[in-house]
Order: C-alpha cells, then sequence, then structure tokens
C-alpha cells in the first residue's frame, strides 16, 4: 500500500509543469487488502498563454550574454569568391600587400552582399552611397552592399575598384605592433609557436593576418582563412594579396609543416622555406573590434526576434 501511494504522489507531482495544483484535502480508505480507495479534490488552475509567455521572458537571457556565448565569426558565411578582384600593386615602389590584405580581412568580416535592391552606378549619388559603405567597413562597422553578388564582383566593378585600391595604396607598410598573444609556446622554434597559434584562430574561423619571409616569396602578408588535407598532408589554404584569379577558391596557395619547418606553395610555384612566420599585436587588436562590431550585429537582431531581452 505505501508503494501504491509513492507512485500516486509521483504522478501528480510530474504532472505539475504545465498546471498548477492545489490540493484541498487527501485521506484514504479501506483496508489493507489490494483494494485502496483515494478520493482525491484537486483544484487545477490552468496555465494561460500569458503565463507561459511571462515564464519564457523571464528564463531569457540578457541579449549581451546571449550573443557573447556565440562565436559570431563561424555565423560568417563563407563565399568561395571573397576576395578582391585586383591584385596586390606597386605604390611609390613598393608593393601593397599589406593593405591589400587587411582590407581583404576586413571586407571578410563585415561586409555582405545582396544581388537585389543596387543603384545606378553611374550617378554619382549611387556611387557615394557605396563609399559611404565601404567607409563604414573602414571604420569596423558591418555594412551589406546591395547589387552585388559577392566581393569579387563587387572590387571588380570599374566603379568601386578605384575606391578600394585607394584603401589599399594608403595603408602603410610600416607599422609597429607588440607580441601577440600565443596559446602555446611549446614548440622549438618560435616559427612553429607562430603557425599553431594560426592553426588554432583559422579552427576558430577567424582569418589572421601572417607576416612571412622567403627566398623565394620574399617579404608578403598571407591570410590564412582554412584548414584541410591534401591527401594525408595538414595544409592550411591562404588568400594571397598577389592572386586573383576571378574563379572560386579551392586552396590553390597553402602553408605546409614538413619537419618542424613551415613551406608556404604557392599554385604554380616552388615550395619556399619560410624564413620568417610571424602575428603580431595589432592583429588582436583588429580581432576585438571585429567581435565587438559582430556581437553589436548580433544583440540588435536577435532582439528584434526576441531571441533575448
Amino acid at each position: 500500500m505505501k508503494k501504491m501511494l509513492i507512485n500516486i504522489l509521483f504522478t501528480i507531482i510530474v504532472s505539475c509543469k504545465q498546471t498548477e495544483l492545489s490540493i484541498i484535502s487527501f485521506h484514504a480508505t479501506g483496508q489493507d487488502t489490494g483494494q485502496t480507495n483515494f478520493p482525491l479534490r484537486i483544484k487545477v488552475k490552468n496555465q494561460t498563454t500569458e503565463d507561459l509567455k511571462i515564464e519564457q521572458e523571464k528564463k531569457k537571457l540578457s541579449c549581451l550574454r546571449y550573443c557573447a556565448d556565440i562565436n559570431q565569426f563561424e555565423k560568417i558565411e563563407k563565399d568561395q569568391f571573397a576576395y578582391l578582384g585586383f591584385t596586390n600593386f606597386g605604390y611609390r615602389g613598393v608593393g601593397r600587400c599589406r593593405g591589400h590584405a587587411l582590407l581583404t580581412q576586413k571586407m571578410n568580416f563585415l561586409a555582405s552582399f545582396n544581388p537585389q535592391g543596387g543603384c545606378d552606378l553611374d550617378e554619382l549619388e549611387c556611387v557615394n552611397q557605396y563609399r559611404d559603405g565601404i567607409s563604414k567597413i573602414k571604420s569596423f562597422q558591418k555594412y551589406e552592399f546591395n547589387g552585388f553578388k559577392n566581393l569579387y564582383e563587387f572590387s571588380s566593378h570599374p566603379k568601386i575598384a578605384p575606391i578600394l585600391r585607394g584603401i589599399v595604396a594608403g595603408t602603410s607598410n610600416r607599422y609597429s605592433a607588440g607580441f601577440p598573444h600565443i596559446e602555446n609556446t611549446s614548440y622549438e622554434s618560435e616559427i612553429l609557436n607562430h603557425y599553431y597559434e594560426i592553426k588554432r584562430r583559422v579552427s576558430l574561423a577567424q582569418m589572421p593576418y601572417v607576416g612571412v619571409v622567403g627566398n623565394i616569396t620574399g617579404s608578403h602578408g598571407l591570410l590564412p582563412y582554412k584548414e584541410a588535407f591534401l591527401g594525408s598532408r595538414s595544409i592550411l589554404c591562404v588568400k594571397d594579396p598577389n592572386v586573383s584569379t576571378g574563379s572560386i577558391e579551392v586552396c590553390e596557395n597553402y602553408f605546409y609543416e614538413e619537419e618542424g619547418e613551415i613551406f608556404y606553395q604557392r599554385d604554380g610555384k616552388e615550395a619556399d622555406k619560410m624564413l620568417k612566420l610571424s602575428l603580431t599585436g595589432d592583429e588582436d587588436e583588429r580581432m576585438t573590434k571585429y567581435h565587438l562590431a559582430l556581437d553589436n550585429e548580433c544583440i540588435t537582431e536577435s532582439r528584434k526576434q526576441s531571441l533575448c531581452k
């Protein structure tokens, strides 16, 4: 009989999720003969839709907390034409690979494209509209460009390309930056410490700017963007400012490790051993700004959709 009483109480408890129960009285009659009579008088108050809404609202995270728990870089739609429609070029006798790579990085993280709703670029007002959008990207703000499918198409337009080339040319190759954060410094060389930190960041959907020096490559700036395998060899795919093919990116350029050395393989060229490969402290600062811009967008959109409060 005690066992049966426990079972009945359990049934009452687990059925209380959607209703408010008020037990008025509880008494048992009958002998311990296998027959049990439990007259219960229970007042049940049904939970209304409004009650449910209030309960759900109380459980919502703040939008700040909600967005902080999401890796915003992973949410960025990956596009195989996410590179500039023109290559690195000389300006006053110096190649502008750093400016080219940093602009590509900003556009990848902060620009989105919508093939609908573009304006007539033969009109000055339209050109200025796109120019304003590009200025927002430069200032670490999100912006959607209408009328274009992807970054390659956008940056190839004869009215847009000069604006972007001006930004590249205006980015100095001379700069000072402190040391970056490196999660694991236990590898046998500084290059390997940086290489595996770069791989870690790429695994988090980042696209770090990396300075390299090689006998064939020279001094150059590159953007690793994806890990992949070539046969059994692990490779780190790279966006190279000197390459703009007009075709989808399929890891034509990549880093790989061999016997403790890092090599860079550019499409159509001999593999080049890296004499230097490093991140810099200003990369950490840029990532912080990207995070802030993406979190702000997440907060705005999530609040609109009532996903948080």
